[in-house]
């Protein structure tokens, strides 16, 4: 596949993940429902997810504090995950493959253990 074709490609994922993520935001604006969580629906827990609906509503609305109540490890990894998602699509229409770095790798992983931490120590009862 050509570099233009995977330029091509990814703009049109951009387009509608855009697309659907701000037909959602609206939808959950107008009437207040979102996406269940299914993991909280049958374990009663909350998933390291959970919240984030209403965190990027929040910054829709640049209030930093209620995403911050919302979900603060995904807030946090914002970020390091936007550096992450750009080093991946120019890796991917440079060479035409998935990033295969030691510093790459090492970063996904310590994502996924904070949110699996976070996941965890969420649902510890408050004192």
């Amino acid at each position: 596949m050509s570099q233009k074709k995977r330029i091509q490609n990814v703009l049109k994922i951009f387009v509608v993940l855009l697309t659907s993520g701000l037909l959602y935001a609206m939808f959950f604006q107008a009437t207040g429902m979102g996406i269940p969580c299914i993991f909280h629906i049958l374990t009663g827990f909350k998933c390291p997810g959970c919240g984030l609906t209403h965190m990027c509503v929040a910054l829709l609305h640049l209030d930093i504090a209620a995403a911050w109540e919302s979900n603060p490890v995904i807030l946090c990894m914002l970020p390091p995950g936007f550096v992450l998602a750009l080093y991946t699509i120019s890796v991917y229409i440079t060479k035409g493959k998935w990033p295969d770095s030691r510093w790459y790798n090492c970063l996904i992983i310590l994502m996924i253990a904070a949110l699996l931490i976070f996941g965890v120590v969420r649902n510890f009862p408050s004192k």
